[in-house]
């Protein structure tokens, strides 16, 4: 059975890590869209006209798909109940105040908008939300209502018609769903572009930084291969390069293209209490992008790692500090720059060296050739 290679590895990795959020954003827009259904139908289909008839027919607002509606009753007669709220000034504001609307033998309740102006006998339809009522007006006004006027009592409809136009606001609904959609239509498209031409893939786009992604890849594939140097379950330390490879990130970094890199402490804290500590490597490349890798909570085990990485890439700042953080903020060109040039410098000087030790090894050589041994010296003295 041929094995897959690294970098096949890292496209399934990264696939599932956006076909994960993916579901879970699509399940969230399902049931929004099925909870905002009713509201945004309402909002943008209704008001609806509807008869008497139907509105006794109504037990309860949630048995019926319609309740954005304009009703049409015999008489409004004026309750004199209302809600107010009391000011800076001590003076009480009629928030809103409540009509008994006859439908032929039945009354509704309906929620009117500031003060009431008295029994209305010819009036005009009112527009509103079929809502239940809530307990303080069941208890506040309606069975006020009724222990005034005992004839009353089984006459009203189980519901109210709040008129006050301060129904609930479906434009969160809308910001959410239009969210979870965009979401959900971006990473599909980059999903689908990807498979479709692996070109597009983030991890053939983010090996393309240091030249053709097709030779980089190729490139890690044989180094992965070969005997290495593996930190924990993720990191590995092959000839040229720094992979990190976990179930849902891939990153690789070749060692010439390392600026910067250092470990970052994480405390975790409960009510302001320590109650663990881990580590990630924060690794800054020649291309300017920065990655944080998780490393693990083993302190030894993470220094161990630097001290590789650094013996690996010797030309890289290694380490944190305030004025480096600020270098690669503000000053990254030249940051890179010095290391750069410390790079040269190091090759230089191992070219430097390993041409003094083949100088020296075909030195001894030709000394060796040139130094007669003791036959030799014996059969030219007979």
């Amino acid at each position: 059975m041929e094995q897959q290679s690294t970098i096949h590895k890292a496209v399934k990795t990264t696939n599932l890590g956006m076909v994960l959020p993916t579901l879970v954003a699509i399940l969230l827009l399902l049931l929004l869209a099925v909870g905002s259904a009713k509201p945004l139908f309402n909002h943008f289909a209704g008001p609806f006209d509807i008869t008497s008839e139907e509105l006794v027919s109504i037990n309860d607002p949630k048995d019926t798909f319609r309740t954005y509606v304009t009703v049409r009753p015999d008489f409004a007669l004026d309750t004199t109940f209302y809600y107010y709220e009391t000011q800076d000034d001590s003076s009480e504001k009629i928030i809103h105040s409540y009509y008994a609307l006859q439908l032929g033998e039945r009354l509704l309740l309906a929620r009117y908008p500031g003060a009431a102006n008295g029994d209305i006998r010819t009036p005009k339809p009112f527009t509103g939300r079929i809502v239940r009522l809530s307990d303080e007006e069941k208890t506040s006004v309606l069975q006020a209502l009724v222990t005034e006027y005992p004839t009353l009592e089984g006459v009203f409809l189980p519901f109210l018609l709040d008129a006050t136009g301060s129904g609930e606001s479906v434009l969160p609904m809308i910001v959410g769903l239009l969210v979870l959609a965009g979401f959900v239509a971006w990473n599909l498209i980059k999903l689908f572009g990807s498979v479709a031409n692996l070109s597009k893939h983030p991890v053939a786009k983010s090996l393309s930084r240091f030249g053709d992604w097709r030779q980089m890849a190729q490139e890690i594939d044989t180094q992965m291969a070969e005997p290495h140097e593996t930190h924990g379950e993720f990191f590995h330390l092959t000839r040229d390069w720094l992979v990190y490879q976990s179930k849902t990130q891939f990153e690789a970094v070749p060692y010439r293209d390392l600026v910067w890199q250092y470990i970052l402490p994480i405390t975790y804290r409960s009510f302001g209490i320590a109650t663990g500590k881990a580590y990630n490597l924060m690794v800054f490349d020649r291309c300017g992008k920065s990655r944080s890798l998780t490393l693990g909570k083993d302190g030894e085990a993470v220094l161990d790692l630097e001290n590789k990485l650094q013996s690996h890439a010797p030309w890289s700042f290694s380490g944190y500090s305030a004025e480096t953080e600020a270098a690669w903020n503000r000053e990254r060109e030249k940051m890179i720059a010095v290391v750069e040039a410390r790079k040269l410098a190091i090759e230089n000087s191992r070219a430097e060296a390993q041409k003094a030790q083949h100088e020296a090894n075909g030195l001894v050589e030709n000394d060796s050739l040139e130094q007669p041994n003791a036959d030799q010296v014996a059969v030219a003295g007979d």
